[in-house]
């Protein structure tokens, strides 16, 4: 604050100069001042369970999400607890902020100090208490999508609406990455979807699902004859893919 103060002084005693690349630089020196903003005071904190420390509401009023990594730890009486990793953050900004502009991505704003540490403004929207089949699907696709771009959730989906517009958003990327792997999220990480489902939504995917990978299957196998004799004379289905019947231990 003082440089600030001494600077502004500065362009104050010499009003009349002409040089205009001196006043600049002053100018930017004060509204670059070093002098770090206090940070945001946490009113409501959510802990975290997961991958960072939590979602925070602040003084005021905005809602922040920690960039903080944890980890489990053991302390010396046995009390299993979460810490945040020392000198690391997640790559959720670095993702949320690449993807600004897809409607299914929640909206977010600059990092700052808050008294639980760095984080993130991050939009507001409302929980889901049940998805309906079509809504299941169109998550499906909106992890598809995201992953065929090189971007994913690397955890269990979770999708909330955006209040206005109803627009399903996937909100928590705090274990999420760039980059191609193997891992596609609508096939490993929708179990928490699945259990919001109507019974009767979740009989029909189930269904759907089994007959696709049936369908797969059979046109996989009717593709290659010696892949369908391989399956049928040198490996019956009552013995199975990982026989046990005559393994004996490694002592005999």
């Amino acid at each position: 604050v003082s440089e600030a103060i001494a600077v502004s002084a500065e362009v104050d005693e010499n009003p009349t100069t002409e040089n205009k690349e001196r006043e600049a630089q002053i100018e930017e020196r004060i509204e670059n001042n070093v002098v770090s903003p206090a940070p945001v005071k946490v009113k409501l904190f959510a802990k975290g369970d997961g991958g960072t420390k939590g979602v925070f509401i602040g003084e005021d009023g905005k809602l922040y999400k920690s960039i903080e990594p944890q980890e489990t730890v053991q302390d010396k009486d046995g009390t299993i607890r979460r810490k945040s990793i020392d000198d690391a953050v997640t790559d959720e900004y670095e993702i949320l902020s690449d993807l600004q502009g897809n409607p299914h991505i929640p909206r977010v704003g600059k990092i700052v100090d808050t008294t639980e540490g760095k984080a993130f403004e991050i939009e507001r929207l409302d929980e889901v208490d049940t998805f309906t089949q079509e809504e299941y699907r169109e998550i499906q696709k909106i992890l598809n999508d995201l992953n065929d771009k090189g971007y994913h959730v690397g955890d269990q989906v979770t999708v909330m609406k955006r209040p206005k517009t109803g627009e399903l958003v996937v909100v928590d990327f705090s274990a999420g990455y760039k980059g191609s792997r193997m891992s596609r999220d609508a096939d490993d990480y929708m179990q928490g979807i699945k259990k919001k489902l109507p019974s009767g939504d979740a009989v029909r995917i189930e269904q759907e699902d089994k007959a696709e990978s049936d369908r797969f299957t059979a046109e996989t196998l009717s593709g290659d004859e010696s892949t369908t004799e391989y399956y049928l004379t040198r490996r019956p289905p009552s013995i199975g893919t990982h026989p046990t019947e005559g393994m004996k231990s490694i002592k005999e």
